[in-house]
């Protein structure tokens, strides 16, 4: 018979680099391996890799768009949006990454982070968010 230990290792859902989605929760899970988000002034070196459930109860979110909204150590605030190249969808999963630019790591501090998902439709000619799913708040430090 298994232990717990060798039961709960056995249930990892990412690697030691992916940042994995709770899908109740919605909390980003950032493995012990992701220590920073670089140091300051770094500029498109460092790819963060994002897993989480394609389903949110019956709603499939694998054609909604994805984006990063985050705040650097300052105060400025930006959004990197996935390409959808980025983006791979599989039954159960879906997987992205953020190619972490320099506002993000603009200044020495914390860098405050969420992973936003969108549908939008159009209404009286304008383009509004049909449905919107967020995570928390994560934050890692820049160096």
């Amino acid at each position: 018979m298994a232990t717990a230990n060798e039961l709960l290792a056995g249930m990892s859902v990412g690697d030691d680099t992916t940042l994995v989605i709770d899908n109740y929760l919605r909390k980003i899970q950032i493995p012990k391996a992701i220590t920073n988000l670089g140091v300051e002034h770094d500029d498109d070196v460092l790819t963060l890799n994002f897993k989480m459930p394609r389903y949110l109860d019956d709603t499939d979110l694998s054609s909604f768009a994805i984006r990063i909204n985050y705040i650097n150590a300052n105060g400025d605030s930006d959004v990197y949006t996935i390409n959808e190249s980025k983006k791979t969808v599989t039954t159960e999963h879906i997987m992205f990454s953020w190619l972490v630019g320099p506002t993000a790591t603009a200044y020495r501090g914390n860098t405050k982070f969420n992973v936003c998902m969108i549908t939008t439709k159009t209404v009286d000619d304008k383009l509004v968010i049909d449905k919107e799913y967020n995570t928390t708040i994560a934050t890692l430090p820049v160096l």
